[in-house]
């Protein structure tokens, strides 16, 4: 980010398929709608058909537990079909102007080497006065977990629950009164996913 020079910054994941070729101007288009949007992140779902929601943003419940809004649900759905402001978005894909990092910084390091630093990164700019938006105009087709759980340089499930305690001790004093999903919203539906390689060979 430090490095950047052009006036917006994207972050995509390796893992991702991006079926419209226009989808960085739709993307930008979004962000730049309103000059109190401070990150602008799109519509993810699973490379295979029936390309079912994995993301529609983010939301945190009261007690500080993540939801993947509409995980599962299909990709048409009408619930999801809004652009609307959200808790947080993850870094899959999302688009920021580069002024916000002049302003707030980059990741914060004590998210290393991942997982929440999206999430943190979102409620850093939303305690500036920014807004974070869902946009469904643009879709981007993401697997999930790919790099983090599929290497033992990463212990996944370890920097899952230490770096979520990080989180929810930061924001909590702001995700405790916001109008979040119940608990009972935020259980991981599990969603059966061919393997990447199996993918790869069809």
């Amino acid at each position: 980010m430090e490095s950047a020079e052009g006036n917006d910054i994207v972050f995509l994941d390796n893992d991702t398929l991006i079926p419209d070729p226009l989808w960085i101007g739709t993307l930008q288009s979004a962000l730049h709608a309103n000059d109190r949007i401070g990150i602008v992140g799109p519509l993810l779902c699973y490379p295979f058909a029936p390309h079912r929601i994995q993301c529609a943003g983010v939301g945190v419940s009261r007690s500080g537990r993540v939801q993947f809004r509409g995980r599962g649900e299909p990709g048409d759905s009408p619930e999801y079909a809004v652009t609307e402001d959200v808790q947080a978005l993850i870094s899959a894909c999302f688009m920021f102007p580069k002024r916000l990092f002049d302003e707030i910084g980059g990741l914060d390091e004590a998210f290393n080497p991942v997982q929440y630093e999206d999430l943190d990164f979102c409620y850093r700019t939303r305690s500036r006065g920014y807004r974070v938006v869902y946009s469904p105009d643009t879709v981007v087709h993401h697997w999930e977990s790919i790099t983090t759980d599929g290497t033992s340089a990463i212990p996944n499930r370890y920097v899952i629950i230490k770096n979520g305690m990080l989180f929810k001790r930061r924001w909590k004093h702001l995700f405790e009164t916001e109008d979040g999903p119940s608990d009972a919203e935020t259980q991981w539906k599990p969603i059966d996913m061919p393997s990447l390689e199996g993918h790869r060979r069809r």
